[in-house]
């Protein structure tokens, strides 16, 4: 394991780089300065990393060849990881990374006994399946923040250039090169050329705004948000519904998105008003809709139509729902849990024998069988589908006219049987945008001075009900406010877990929200515990919250399966009963953290004294599509009739894998392999730690969707046998 190392990352066309580069070397009595200034952003990059942020900038060693004949070199080096950098006059550069992978072992291990609060590796709970899930996801942790350092020293390279440049991956192809097309959108149809995967659209619009409310006292574009419903159809998913921000400006609406499908119709412009959230304006175009088409496509039979989602009766909620782990592909992954028993059924009436050894022809098998129609035609199951994230700068992205890839804001599938629909708030993730900057601190320790300030807070909470208006505009049936979120670059700027030392803020974003958004659509909380938790909660409850989401640990305890505090629950419990029978209300508890297996639920459910308070899973979805089946059908003492196979989680890997790759557009690597690691951590052993690492690592040589399904099937073969 000692000299198992990686290389990869090939880089073309470097425009004007190595000229530049080579201008700035000099040579003094023979010895050969390299560029301070670079070094110091190369320095800089990699102290960003977990795996270099002991690094010594006086330590780091260079080895550059200046004969013009030869390539220049430059070698950067510590302990065990090594970054080459060569330069060749023809304006080509070949970065290669060296990984020792026994430190990558060595450290992942020693995080994962950390984490289960042991000493070795013979002491862990074989029975506790979360061992396995945490190691795997710390490899992928490390293995992606290799792939996310070449970006990143190639961005540090592109600064120095004189010029901007053209990179080309061989590994790990992060994404195809996306292709661009600008309109100004004059009629009612617009055909886009076939191999686009961004638009950038101009709108011209009417002088004449549409509102009807008196309320507004200055109608001027900067007070306001804007935004664009687009309903986009795709072949697999179907049809999709996004909101995205757009500016306006020069009496054009303009936007910028990708995720286009091959079918699209803008349906709506519409702005949002900062000082009064409750204030919707339509924005009138040239035409009522546009209509968008991809060249040579042939128009899909579907409608295009506003299928409003289901209320959320509280009464009868769900004895399990899904917790949001991903703002971009959470409307896909809900999709796959709700689709996966029927999918199920489908492998097993169709008897495929892929009960074979060779890898290929149960592959070809496989292909076969998910090009059936009938299975892109499965409707959800899940009574309710929580979403996240929708967070408080995507509501501000529109604002600059400098187009880049805008992804959308919310997205939400109208034709794939989709119930009732709970959108998440949480925030900020940044601050590089001049309002944010504005309104909230840049460090932890500043928050107090801010949030004390009734102005900001007002401010602040505005935003979480801009971006609740625009949630329910997607058609959510319900709106959650994150006040749990443990990780660090959110509780930095205030936002997650931070927020519950700032009652009056919480308070403020609740009445700012509901008067947004109407008393017809539910507010509730995700929460932690904390040493003010009764407080906080009763005076949510004053404010009207329909739920509570409780995660027993607190913001320092993370993820930390031995510390779940089952007080803390017991506390919210006895609180809220109390509430509902002083104000006849139905306010729902609902357990969350810790719940990886059907056991871990009816222990909760048997310590809370009630087998009807429902539970949030996170973390027992990943690579585990039919954990929610199995676990409603449980609670709901029903008999399981089938058994899902490795295999089937592998063909379920595959589908999930292919609505990515579709709702992507381009072949963007780094994703589908972040979600195949899922898939595997179900299939991998802890205990077999080298062929856990080799195939966590073989991803890696991932070119192509066809080489990471067919590494499930054959991980997944391998498993069946033992």
């Amino acid at each position: 394991m000692d000299d198992f190392y990686w290389r990869f990352f090939q880089v073309k066309s470097f425009n004007g780089f190595y000229q530049a580069f080579r201008k700035q070397i000099t040579i003094n009595d023979g010895e050969i300065h390299f560029p301070e200034e670079l070094k110091k952003k190369l320095y800089i990059n990699l102290l960003n990393f977990q795996i270099y942020r002991k690094l010594d900038y006086h330590k780091i060693s260079y080895d550059i060849n200046l004969d013009t004949k030869q390539n220049t070199q430059l070698n950067l080096s510590e302990t065990s990881r090594k970054l080459i950098i060569k330069c060749s006059p023809d304006e080509k550069i070949r970065i290669e990374v060296g990984v020792d992978m026994a430190s990558i072992l060595k450290v992942t291990t020693k995080t994962l006994l950390s984490y289960a609060n042991v000493d070795n590796i013979e002491q862990l709970d074989p029975e506790k399946n979360y061992h396995s899930h945490y190691f795997h996801q710390t490899i992928g942790e490390f293995i992606n923040n290799y792939r996310i350092l070449i970006d990143s020293v190639i961005s540090s390279l592109s600064k120095f250039s004189q010029k901007r440049i053209a990179k080309e991956f061989v590994f790990p192809n992060s994404s195809e090169t996306k292709i661009s097309s600008y309109a100004l959108l004059n009629s009612e149809k617009f055909i886009f050329p076939q191999y686009s995967h961004i638009l950038i659209l101009s709108i011209p619009v009417e002088k004449r705004w549409t509102y009807d409310m008196k309320k507004i006292d200055d109608v001027k574009p900067d007070n306001f948000f804007y935004f664009a419903k687009i309903y986009k159809h795709f072949e697999l998913l179907g049809n999709v519904l996004s909101i995205i921000p757009v500016s306006f400006y020069d009496n054009k609406v303009k936007m910028s998105f990708a995720n286009i499908g091959d079918e699209m119709i803008i349906k709506e412009v519409f702005a949002v008003s900062k000082k009064h959230p409750e204030l919707i304006l339509k924005i009138n175009t040239i035409h009522k809709q546009y209509y968008l088409i991809r060249e040579n496509c042939r128009p899909s039979e579907l409608l295009f139509t506003n299928e409003s989602t289901g209320k959320i009766d509280l009464k009868n909620f769900p004895r399990v729902v899904n917790s949001p782990m991903s703002k971009f592909t959470t409307f896909l992954s809900t999709l796959i849990w709700g689709i996966a028993g029927e999918v199920n059924n489908l492998i097993n009436e169709a008897d495929l024998a892929f009960k074979t050894d060779n890898i290929n022809d149960t592959y070809k098998k496989i292909k076969i069988f998910l090009n059936r129609p009938e299975i892109h035609q499965l409707n959800s199951s899940l009574p309710l589908s929580w979403r996240g994230f929708l967070r408080l700068q995507d509501a501000l992205i529109g604002k600059n006219p400098k187009f880049t890839d805008t992804t959308s804001i919310v997205d939400r599938l109208v034709s794939r049987g989709e119930k009732a629909v709970i959108i998440q708030i949480v925030g900020p993730h940044r601050t590089n945008i001049p309002l944010l900057k504005k309104i909230f601190p840049k460090k932890t320790n500043q928050c107090p001075k801010y949030f004390a300030d009734p102005e900001k807070r007002e401010e602040i909470a505005k935003l979480f009900a801009v971006s609740a208006q625009v949630a329910v505009k997607s058609g959510a049936s319900g709106i959650d406010i994150n006040c749990g979120c443990p990780v660090n670059y959110i509780n930095q700027l205030g936002g997650g877990a931070t927020i519950m030392n700032y009652i009056e803020l919480v308070e403020q974003i609740l009445i700012e929200t509901k008067a947004a958004i109407g008393s017809k659509i539910p507010i509730g909380i995700k929460i932690r515990n904390h040493p003010n938790i009764v407080e906080f909660v009763n005076r949510c409850l004053l404010k009207g919250i329909s739920w509570v989401v409780v995660h027993p640990n607190t913001r320092e305890q993370s993820y930390n399966y031995y510390t779940l505090s089952d007080e803390a629950l017991k506390t919210c419990k006895t609180i809220i009963n109390k509430y509902n029978e002083m104000n006849n209300t139905t306010v729902r508890l609902i357990i969350n953290g810790g719940i990886l297996s059907i056991k871990d639920i009816e222990d909760k459910l048997d310590m809370i004294g009630d087998a009807k308070v429902p539970v949030m899973v996170a973390r027992a979805l990943r690579g585990n599509p039919f954990f929610l089946t199995h676990a409603l059908n449980s609670l709901n003492s029903q008999k399981e009739k089938t058994v899902f196979s490795p295999l089937a989680i592998a063909i379920i890997g595959i589908l999930h894998l292919r609505y990515i790759s579709e709702y992507e557009g381009v072949l963007n690597l780094p994703v589908l392999i972040r979600f195949a690691q899922e898939y595997f951590r179900t299939f991998l052993d802890l205990n077999n730690v080298p062929e856990t690492l080799l195939t966590e690592t073989r991803l890696l040589d991932a070119n192509n969707i066809e080489y990471i399904e067919k590494l499930l099937i054959e991980v997944a073969i391998n498993k069946m046998k033992k």
